[in-house]
């Protein structure tokens, strides 16, 4: 399997979504072709109760630096911002995959073809730099770990619903990049992540350097911190779901990044890429269906540009 193309974006939050923008146009393009055109689209003064500016105005409220990155992407794709709004509330939960954890690797199932996601290397101005998968369209990546070794993975996603008593429009899958950015360990991340307004339903997996390693599934009403089990952590968990994969696993000798990705492979995620994150290095793995074993791309000191 070919690994997914990358892109680098440096500089301010609209510079990084430009580099983003430009370098996958034609996938963003192909992406909003498969989304249903919103009539909001076509007026000049769209409704502020629509699903997708209230999207957009939660983005810039809560997000601001995403809301920025959001900007810039839609310039360098030559798209109407209004149009990543949509995108942002549709293809939010689209990627959703189950994700396994234990201490020093993390491996996620993403059920996309390799041509339809990014690697994207993010250095963000004074911020942490980071390595992540994304899909071409939307600012927050689906998994990352930054300089510090920290791994931040959104798993099971849902977008936010309808009802006008939400809170927060802006998906929970932001938090991901916003921890990316800005922490070192799970600790200050998992603080975040219970403490910032997001919509719709997600959980976020976090893993560091030290060994660290929780989730936090977020709600518009209730934040639960979820602690590994048998040194184990499992997405989407207390599901039927997450119990047959802990069956699959219960039998290793060991719980490193191979068992992992082989649970998943058997485990109802046959046909998924799998994405493997080491906190330790820290470095990024593709692995496809029938990859034996994962393609790396490491996270270089001082990496500049260059991809």
């Amino acid at each position: 399997m070919s690994r997914p193309p990358a892109v680098a974006c440096e500089g301010a939050p609209r510079d990084l979504g430009l580099d983003q923008g430009r370098f996958a146009r034609h996938q963003v393009a192909q992406a909003l072709r498969e989304v249903p055109h919103p009539g909001f689209l076509d007026r000049w003064f769209p409704d502020p109760h629509e699903p997708a500016v209230r999207t957009g105005r939660d983005l810039r409220r809560y997000f601001p630096h995403m809301a920025e990155r959001t900007t810039g992407l839609a310039r360098g794709a030559r798209v109407r911002e209004q149009a990543l709004w949509q995108l942002l509330r549709d293809r939010v939960g689209e990627r959703s995959g189950a994700t396994l954890a234990a201490a020093g690797c993390v491996v996620r199932a993403v059920d996309a073809p390799s041509a339809d996601l990014l690697v994207r290397r993010s250095a963000p101005g004074e911020d942490f730099r980071s390595i992540e998968l994304v899909l071409p369209g939307l600012v927050p990546a689906l998994a990352g770990v930054n300089e510090h070794g920290l791994v931040v993975v959104g798993s099971w996603t849902a977008s936010p619903g309808v009802e006008d008593t939400e809170p927060c429009r802006a998906p929970g899958l932001l938090l991901v990049q916003d921890c990316l950015q800005r922490f070192r360990g799970v600790g200050a991340a998992v603080e975040w992540c219970e403490r910032r307004p997001a919509g719709g339903e997600t959980t976020i997996v976090l893993a560091d350097a030290t060994g660290a390693l929780a989730a936090v599934h977020v709600t518009p009403q209730v934040r639960q911190v979820v602690e590994p089990r048998d040194g184990l952590l499992v997405a989407p968990f207390a599901t039927e779901r997450a119990e047959a994969l802990r069956k699959e696993v219960a039998s290793a000798t060991r719980l490193d990044a191979a068992t992992l990705a082989a649970a998943l492979l058997t485990g109802g995620e046959a046909g998924a890429v799998r994405i493997h994150l080491e906190p330790g290095v820290p470095r990024l793995g593709v692995q496809g269906a029938g990859d034996g074993s994962p393609e790396w791309i490491e996270l270089l000191p001082g990496e500049g540009r260059s991809v």
